[in-house]
């Protein structure tokens, strides 16, 4: 392996080493049981209302770990390209970086990035890499692949633009795509039943102080709550604003990263 692609199989690692590092600190929380729900009873009404009561703030160190993984994953790419400019015998720059596109073509990917200076006009930001380097990374593309917005590099892109301006917020999210119910988590008292009982919550949704999970009615109604919750709401850590991903995804971005890097072991 050639020295350059060390450094970048580095930042790499040190990318999963954030990770890591926020594994363990998320592992302290609550033992594993952050959430406290309550349930208030609208007696006029009827309905009882099952909400988060509290949610035991995340690591105040959470979203910095994030943005680590974040940057060492993205300057991972540049110096990709830094690289193969170099490996090619010609001078990088200040202008050359990993392009990220969600839309485009493949002739308008390749003329664009490699036009020269012209004027005030900066060049393409592979100008200095091999044509089959550049081929190559024209194929890595998000507007190659099915969803271009949820591909890895249009996601790791996104998400490090977003750090680079805010803390990336954390937040629990509840996540039912394995087929589990919020209903049984609620079990009436001897001597009750519930009935109508709605899901307030939805797959992705943020779990946070005062949110709404389920409304029902308890038979016979009182003023005072005759349920108990039995269980815990499946839930994962998610960091992000509007559109959140779970940490479990910024795990996938950096393994995505190392197939995407490695093919081009052969120009470095």
């Amino acid at each position: 392996m050639s020295s350059a692609l060390q450094g970048i199989e580095a930042k790499l690692d040190r990318a999963d080493k954030s990770l890591r590092t926020l594994d363990r600190e998320l592992a302290r929380i609550s033992n594993g049981k952050p959430l406290v729900i309550g349930i208030d009873v609208d007696f006029q009404s009827g309905w009882n209302t099952a909400y988060i009561e509290h949610a035991e703030p995340l690591p105040p160190g959470a979203s910095i770990f994030i943005g680590e993984s974040l940057y060492h994953g993205r300057s991972a790419l540049e110096h990709l390209v830094w690289a193969l400019v170099k490996a090619n015998r010609k001078k990088p720059g200040t202008h050359n970086s990993f392009p990220i596109w969600k839309e485009g073509t493949t002739a308008t990917f390749m003329k664009v990035t490699n036009r020269p200076s012209s004027g005030k006009r900066r060049p393409g930001p592979l100008v200095g890499v091999s044509k089959q380097a550049r081929t190559l990374i024209e194929s890595s593309q998000p507007y190659n692949g099915m969803n271009p917005p949820l591909h890895v590099l249009a996601l790791l892109n996104r998400m490090a633009i977003d750090d680079r301006h805010h803390a990336l917020h954390a937040a629990y999210m509840a996540v039912w795509d394995d087929g589990s119910k919020i209903e049984p988590l609620f079990q009436p008292h001897s001597g009750y039943r519930i009935t109508d009982f709605r899901n307030l919550t939805s797959d992705r949704s943020l779990l946070v102080d005062g949110a709404k999970l389920a409304r029902f009615r308890v038979v016979p109604l009182t003023r005072n709550p005759k349920v108990s919750v039995k269980g815990d709401i499946p839930i994962h850590i998610a960091f992000g604003e509007p559109d959140a991903l779970l940490l479990g995804a910024f795990k996938g971005i950096n393994k995505a990263l190392r197939g995407i890097i490695e093919p081009f072991a052969e120009f470095l």
